[in-house]
């Protein structure tokens, strides 16, 4: 299961970002055979669950993705947990930094570039 994504950033209005950065990752995911995901809708009743194993008693769930999303100036902080829902320990962990660009620093790259 992939819990909606924690907006951490100082603007509330953001979290459509982190819940369209979960519905994006669910939807990747149901392209895996293999894998049995959770639905979005169903997911978002379980955004402040803390409790793992409540999570896997109600849907009966292995593993849960847990993350967050913070943006500070040009730079997006993508943190994802991989969780054991039958012992609460985490599996992994993986921090990812992405650098926006604005149009204008797009086009100067461009003109310098060419």
């Amino acid at each position: 299961m992939i819990l909606p994504f924690a907006n951490l950033d100082p603007e509330p209005d953001q979290q459509y970002f982190s819940d369209g950065l979960t519905e994006e990752l669910i939807h990747a995911l149901t392209r895996i055979a293999e894998l049995r995901v959770i639905a979005w809708n169903t997911a978002t009743h379980f955004r402040a669950e803390q409790d793992m194993a409540n999570i896997r008693d109600q849907l009966g769930v292995s593993y849960v993705l847990r993350g967050a999303v913070r943006r500070t100036g040009q730079r997006l902080r993508i943190t994802a947990q991989l969780i054991d829902a039958c012992t609460g320990s985490t599996c992994g962990s993986r921090p990812t930094i992405v650098k926006f660009w604005t149009s204008s620093r797009f086009r100067n790259r461009l003109r310098w570039s060419s």
